[in-house]
């Protein structure tokens, strides 16, 4: 009688132990999704931003060079912003 209870016992703390360890287990692969996802959207972000900003750089530079007002850095932010589209295109389809 008291041995049944025991193994009943044992039992039951087995089984709470597993739930817990697989509730920590799905938690865990949760979170690791989550962060899956930041970076692929991160790296999206950047590859956008950083084209925009040296095409505008190179522009800017280009307008200080030359004298003109803008008009290499409206063409080369149009241009920065054509590769980072590109660039974004190649990363995504890595995926």
């Amino acid at each position: 009688m008291i041995e049944n209870k025991l193994k009943d016992l044992e039992e039951k703390i087995t089984k709470t132990k597993d739930y817990a360890l697989n509730k920590d287990n799905i938690k865990n692969s949760a979170k690791q999704a989550n962060m899956h996802e930041f970076k692929i959207a991160l790296n999206c972000m950047l590859e956008l931003i950083c084209g925009f900003i040296a095409g505008g750089s190179i522009g800017f530079a280009l307008d200080k060079l030359f004298g003109t007002n803008f008009v290499f850095f409206i063409i080369f932010i149009i241009l920065g912003f054509i590769a980072g589209l590109r660039n974004l295109n190649k990363y995504l389809g890595k995926l």
